[in-house]
């Protein structure tokens, strides 16, 4: 899925990579390429293999891409980024009930209008698209039995399986219903069933992701009822090629942006409401899931600012200027590690402490992003 920092700022290759080819070097590419599976039989009247054929390497070439790329980073993408997170934050902090359930929604949407108006949004392909279309089993190919293969995902479900269980484990303790291992079995066989329809239409493997479950928590709903619901809109949608290219047609940054952080920040939200349901997992010592239950219902709702300055910490050594976040690195380390002492010095409780913690998440986000949105890298 095209989401996360490396789409806010281009892809890692590409035309919107950090750096390019260098253009002096394409056509030598170009002309080594089309030697591909020419024999190294010696040439007529010499004892030189073929291979000295290879035209001469000229001086631009490089093991990496060395060309800065002015379509790397550039400032109108994250600009709607920005505020595409900002939209996020403020419906999210001072909107009631549905309106604030669906804030990353609706921040998605103002970026989007905000990226077509600025001429970043492009609907042709909604044009083409045909408004009613089914998807035929087995429409892109037939199964293949590879033992390898075979091998491979069965791995893979193994690892699907044993989150999967995580996750139900979770729900149950968010809606008060013990889980037990009948409901375990069922739960995972439906899993499997859903991977094996999804398989026959052309899709991938479905599995349990935290930061669905995440929601329940934060949203309160915790009806059975409401996920059909939104299984059967989902049907629909798959049934509307308008649809599917109107949300394709979304650029990758106004995702990027809203996504980076809300996906952090939900999961925070989870733990800091639920923290037994996360700490149950671990161990049920009662010292254990106080001190814990206590420090995520402080330190939880400022996991988004944490996924925000990681992500833009990441982003910023593609574009190499990591002055800024080495620099919030070390606000962090300063404060939790110096603020964390002074608090538990002058008053010896952990909620001081966990408060210290928390805010230095907060300041370590702030201060990438800050330094980011003001042009760092755009400075020599």
């Amino acid at each position: 899925m095209r989401v996360g920092i490396n789409w806010i700022f281009g892809n890692p290759v590409g035309p919107t990579a950090p750096s390019l080819v260098d253009p002096g070097s394409l056509k030598w590419l170009a002309d080594v390429k089309g030697l591909a599976g020419v024999p190294l039989a010696p040439m007529a009247g010499a004892s030189v293999p073929a291979l000295a054929a290879v035209p001469a390497v000229p001086p631009s070439v490089a093991l990496v891409a060395t060309v800065p790329n002015p379509n790397y980073a550039p400032p109108g993408p994250i600009g709607i980024s920005a505020i595409s997170l900002a939209a996020i934050l403020l419906i999210a902090r001072f909107a009631r009930g549905f309106i604030a359930n669906i804030s990353v929604l609706l921040g998605i949407v103002v970026a989007a209008v905000l990226a077509a108006a600025m001429g970043m949004m492009s609907f042709e392909r909604v044009a083409r698209a045909r408004w009613f279309d089914l998807v035929l089993p087995f429409e892109i190919a037939l199964p293949a039995f590879d033992p390898v293969l075979i091998l491979t995902m069965s791995l893979v479900m193994i690892v699907v399986m044993i989150e999967s269980t995580g996750m139900f484990l979770a729900l149950g303790d968010m809606t008060g219903k013990a889980i037990d291992r009948p409901m375990l079995t069922r739960g995972l066989r439906t899993d499997g069933l859903g991977t094996i329809i999804g398989g026959v239409f052309n899709t991938f493997p479905y599995t349990s992701f935290s930061q669905n479950v995440g929601l329940v928590g934060v949203t309160g709903v915790k009806s059975r009822y409401v996920c059909a619901a939104g299984g059967a809109i989902l049907i629909v949608l798959g049934l509307l090629p308008k649809m599917a290219a109107l949300v394709e047609s979304l650029p990758t940054f106004v995702l990027g942006g809203a996504l980076a952080f809300a996906i952090s920040e939900i999961v925070g939200l989870a733990a800091a409401i639920w923290p037994h349901a996360w700490l149950g997992l671990f161990g049920h010592d009662p010292q254990m899931l106080e001190t814990g239950a206590a420090y995520l219902r402080v330190v939880g709702p400022t996991y988004g600012f944490f996924g925000l300055g990681l992500s833009l910490y990441f982003a910023s050594q593609g574009a190499g200027k990591l002055a800024w976040p080495l620099i919030g690195g070390m606000l962090r380390l300063l404060i939790a590690v110096g603020g964390g002492w002074l608090a538990m010095s002058l008053t010896g409780s952990l909620a001081w402490a966990f408060a210290v913690l928390a805010l230095a998440l907060v300041v370590y986000g702030a201060t990438i992003a800050a330094a980011v949105a003001s042009g760092s890298w755009f400075r020599r």
